[in-house]
C-alpha cells in the first residue's frame, strides 16, 4: 500500500521577552503502522520524546509504532537542554487506526465494477472537515476526492482503499479497504444493421441485431439531426439530399462500459423529398408551434391517388389526415392533433407522381 504522508499542523509562538520555540509532529499512516517524527524551531540543544498514546514512547525525534484497531493520541515534544524551563513545547492529534476506532469516525465504499472500470463513491462520518484518497491498488496516482472512476490495464486482483482524514487538528484518521477481481472484457458484443433505404423519397428502415448484452438497449441517429430513436428497429424520412451516417449503438444497460458498440452505415439519398421535381407541389402548415389543431394546405397537386399523413420523429405513422383521389390545384385541411405528444412531427403528401414534406412542431 502507498505511504500516505501528512504534514498536519504547527504551533507558532510570537517571540516576546525571551527566545521562544516550537515542535511539530508529523507522520506516516501505513495500515495500522505509523511512523512519526518531531522537528524543533528555536532550540539550542533540544531532546525529544514521542508519547504514542497506548502506553509507550520513543525517547527519539522518529520512531515507528504498530497499533492495534482504536482511537489513540499521539504527541511528539521537545525541551531545550540549554534553557529547559524557557523552551518546551509538544504536539498532539489524535488519530483512529482501522475501522475498530469508534463508529463516530468511519469510511465505507461499495465499489461499482463494470467490466475494467471500478467507480468508488465513499461515505464517511465523524470528521469535521473530511477529506478524501482513494488508492487503487495498481500504482496509479490517486485520486483526492470521495466519488473516483478509474479504468484498469487488466483483469486481476486489486486492492482499493480509501482513507478518510479530518483535516482539523485533533480529527479521525480512518481507511477502509476492499479487494475487487475484474474480469476479462466481453468479446462477443457486437451488433449488425440491416437498412433499407429509397434514394427518391428519402424514407429509411434500419433493423438492428445484437449479441452479448444482458440487458440490451438500441440507439439509432439519423446522422442529419434528426431527433434519435430508441428500439432495434425503426423507419426515418430524410427530407435533403445527401450521404447520412446512420449509426445504431448497442448498450447493456446491466454493464455500460463492458458492452457498448457503436456500427455505422452509409446512406445515399439522391433526392431530397423536398426537391422532387417530378411533383411540383407545396405544401404547407401552420400554425407552429401549433397548439390543438393545425391547418394544411397543398397547392399544385393533380392526383388521383393522394396521401396526407403525419409521422413521428422516429417516422412512424400516426395519422392519418387524407387517402383519395385530388383533381383539385389547391386544397386544405383543417387537423385535430390535440391527442399528439409534444415533439417534432412530418407531414407528408405523396402519390404515384412524387411526395413532399414539411415538419411542425408540437
Amino acid at each position: 500500500m502507498k505511504k500516505i504522508y501528512f504534514s498536519l499542523f504547527s504551533l507558532f509562538v510570537s517571540a516576546m521577552a525571551m527566545a521562544q520555540c516550537t515542535a511539530t509532529l508529523s507522520f506516516t499512516v501505513d495500515g495500522n503502522m505509523v511512523v512519526a517524527s518531531v522537528t524543533a524551531v528555536g532550540a539550542t540543544n533540544p531532546t525529544f520524546a514521542i508519547e504514542w498514546g497506548d502506553g509507550t514512547q520513543d525517547l527519539s525525534d522518529s520512531g515507528t509504532h504498530t497499533y492495534a484497531d482504536g482511537t489513540y493520541t499521539i504527541c511528539g515534544g521537545m525541551f531545550d537542554m540549554s534553557n529547559p524551563l524557557g523552551c518546551a513545547d509538544q504536539d498532539c492529534y489524535t488519530i483512529t487506526i482501522g475501522q475498530g476506532g469508534g463508529s463516530d469516525c468511519m469510511v465505507n465504499f461499495s465499489p461499482l465494477i463494470s467490466g475494467l472500470n471500478v467507480g468508488v463513491n465513499a461515505t464517511g462520518t465523524g470528521a469535521t472537515n473530511p477529506v478524501y484518497t482513494i488508492n487503487w491498488g495498481d500504482g496509479s496516482p490517486e485520486d483526492l476526492t470521495a466519488t473516483g472512476y478509474h479504468t484498469y490495464a487488466g483483469p486481476g486482483d486489486y486492492t482499493i482503499c480509501v482513507l478518510y482524514v479530518d483535516d482539523v487538528k485533533g480529527g479521525c484518521i480512518v481507511e477502509s479497504c476492499q479487494t475487487v477481481t475484474l474480469a476479462e472484457l466481453a468479446t462477443d458484443c457486437v451488433v449488425s444493421l440491416e437498412v433499407t433505404a429509397n434514394a427518391e423519397t428519402g424514407e429509411t428502415t434500419v433493423v438492428a441485431i445484437g449479441e452479448g448484452a444482458e440487458n440490451p438497449q438500441y440507439v439509432i441517429a439519423w446522422g442529419d439531426g434528426g431527433f434519435p430513436a430508441i428500439g432495434s428497429s425503426a423507419t426515418y424520412t430524410y427530407t435533403t439530399a445527401g450521404s447520412y451516417d446512420l449509426c445504431v449503438t448497442y448498450i447493456d444497460v446491466n454493464a455500460p462500459l463492458a458492452c457498448n458498440v457503436t456500427e455505422c452505415q452509409t446512406v445515399d439519398i439522391t433526392i431530397g423529398v423536398n426537391e422532387l421535381d417530378s411533383w411540383n407541389a407545396q405544401l404547407l402548415v401552420y400554425p407552429v408551434p401549433a397548439q390543438d389543431q393545425i391547418n394544411v394546405a397543398l397547392k399544385g397537386a393533380l392526383s388521383d391517388d393522394l396521401r396526407l399523413e403525419i409521422l413521428d420523429s422516429k417516422g412512424q405513422l400516426v395519422q392519418s389526415i387524407y387517402v383519395g383521389a385530388n383533381g383539385w390545384e389547391s386544397r386544405s385541411w383543417v387537423v385535430d392533433v390535440d391527442h399528439l405528444a409534444q415533439g417534432i412531427y412530418t407531414l407528408r403528401a405523396s402519390s404515384s407522381t412524387g411526395s413532399t414534406v414539411v415538419r411542425f412542431v408540437k
